[in-house]
């Protein structure tokens, strides 16, 4: 049987050794490589049969051999960095040679990804830049998803936190990087648009609403975003000081490509509402239980009841919420136009967009209407002098309700108010009422105030803010560069609120009427030279 095996081997080896002799036989493929343009020979061009393993480098004449090519017809391919790749078609016959010349077209190769410096506008690979940078680039959000730029920072790189505000139209988000850095000093990091420092104040009306502000992050329009590039290393304290010990958020905006004028016009509209669900007690504000006392009365059995045990038993439970007898809410609504235009020729080059942005929130009185303008030019005043130029305007009136810490809130009254309706057409009996629970109020907190009261004040911010920037960039060598970027960003902010004479019965001072103003200028000017 050991004899058997080792002739059966035998015979397989005898029959494989002729027919491998057979397909290895054949011939080779020879050719040159050489440069399209100037016909010089090229070296280190990589030759191969595609599908194969069979291949050969180019020599320093360009000459090339591949040898051991079965019979038949092949596609030969030659590739070398700097150079587009070519084919080109060979026909092997047996102990003959196939001659595939390729004459290569110079080409550009994307190597690795690279970052501009805000401060310096120098152009380095991202593995050389000492800080943590990520990118986000706008064509991997979609723009007609989200309203302000926070959102598109959102859950989009890692090490961002976005952490919201609150849900009321133009409340800031609080943004931080890899975490915050003090106790008592701000965390917010530093935000750079097209190299120019910009503001960004999150603590920004004056006006008290119960705890809510505004940012300034939120005045850029995501539609005249290119790319964002954040760094969340110390070391970009190196880059632009002290002040982005937090971080740095910078933002390139679109610029113009040369070529015929290419226009995009877009529009979008919406409308949102909220409702509350009708008997459920977890929707419910609050509750009150009624019992019987001793003697036998029905009582309301409330903290103070039972720690005196004047309350006996207890055999109901009312529960009610004021949204549904008096709704603060609406059905909000937005609409966003714009239209932009980009091109140029080979000495100048632009990039303008405009846009109207109405929101209506789904708490009265909420809602904003903001216009935002910019304009980019680029222009090679000479071979070696190139220059460009921002400008960006934005106007927006912003409407808040008094909300969240306040006592007498929009939806806080009602989330602190009693558990009974105490109106005629109520739904609910009972002996008594509590304080804050008359006919008046539906069951908010306060007395005779009902929540559309509050609706008659006025709590707003106008704000005008206008960047504009220029940068001069001159070669006057091929070793030596020079940078010159001066701009600055002018917010204007002015807030008031009013509250009408004779329109909020919420205590004296309310019905006498107040109005409060405060207007503020906010200047931040950079200027830099490399």
């Amino acid at each position: 049987m050991r004899f058997g095996r080792y002739a059966f081997v035998a015979a397989l080896l005898a029959l494989g050794v002729p027919l491998a002799a057979q397909q290895t036989a054949g011939g080779a493929v020879t050719g040159r490589v050489t440069d399209r343009v100037s016909g010089q020979a090229v070296s280190d061009v990589r030759v191969q049969i595609v599908g194969t393993q069979r291949g050969a480098l180019t020599r320093i004449n360009g000459a090339y051999r591949i040898v051991g090519v079965p019979n038949g017809t092949y596609t030969v391919r030659a590739s070398r960095i700097g150079y587009a790749a070519a084919t080109a078609a060979a026909t092997v016959s047996a102990g003959a040679e196939a001659t595939a010349n390729f004459a290569l077209n110079v080409a550009e190769n994307v190597l690795d990804k690279v970052t501009v410096s805000g401060a310096t506008g120098a152009v380095t690979r991202a593995r050389e830049v000492g800080a943590s940078v990520s990118r986000i680039d706008s064509t991997t959000f979609n723009v007609s998803a989200v309203t302000n730029l926070s959102q598109v920072l959102s859950a989009r790189t890692p090490g961002v936190a976005v952490q919201s505000g609150g849900g009321t139209i133009g409340v800031a988000n609080r943004i931080r990087l890899r975490g915050p850095t003090s106790i008592n000093l701000s965390n917010d990091p530093l935000l750079v648009i097209d190299g120019l420092v910009s503001n960004n104040n999150v603590n920004n009306f004056s006006v008290g609403v119960g705890g809510a502000t505004t940012s300034r992050i939120d005045d850029i329009n995501p539609q005249d975003i290119e790319d964002i590039q954040v760094l969340k290393g110390a070391a970009a304290t190196a880059l632009y000081g002290t002040g982005a010990a937090n971080g740095v958020i910078q933002i390139t905006t679109k610029r113009g490509k040369a070529g015929k004028a290419r226009w995009n016009i877009y529009t979008e509209t919406g409308s949102e509402r909220t409702l509350v669900p009708e008997n459920d007690p977890l929707e419910s504000t609050n509750y009150r239980q009624i019992g019987k006392s001793a003697t036998g009365a029905r009582v309301a059995c409330n903290l103070q009841a039972q720690v005196l045990r004047t309350c006996v038993s207890r055999d109901t439970l009312y529960t009610n919420s004021p949204f549904l007898n008096d709704s603060p809410f609406r059905i909000g609504s937005g609409t966003r136009t714009g239209v932009s235009v980009n091109g140029g020729g080979e000495q100048v080059q632009y990039y303008l967009n405009g846009e109207l942005f109405r929101q209506n929130g789904i708490v009265g009185p909420s809602g904003q209407r903001r216009t935002n303008l910019r304009a980019n030019i680029s222009a090679n005043l000479t071979s070696q002098l190139r220059a460009d130029v921002n400008v960006s305007y934005l106007k927006s009136v912003l409407n808040l309700p008094i909300n969240d810490n306040a006592f007498a809130g929009t939806l806080s009254a009602g989330l602190l108010g009693g558990a009974f309706d105490c109106t005629p057409q109520a739904r609910l009996t009972i002996l008594e009422c509590g304080a804050g629970n008359d006919s008046s109020s539906r069951g908010y907190v306060s007395s005779n105030v009902p929540v559309r009261q509050y609706f008659n004040q006025v709590q707003q911010q106008d704000v005008d803010r206008l960047q504009t920037g220029v940068n001069f960039h001159y070669t006057p060598l091929r070793w030596l560069e020079g940078t010159l970027r001066a701009g600055g960003d002018f917010v204007n902010n002015y807030d008031q609120s009013l509250v009408p004479p004779n329109k909020v019965f919420l205590n004296a001072a309310s019905i006498e009427g107040s109005r409060f103003q405060a207007r503020a200028y906010r200047p931040t000017y950079t200027v830099t030279a490399n």
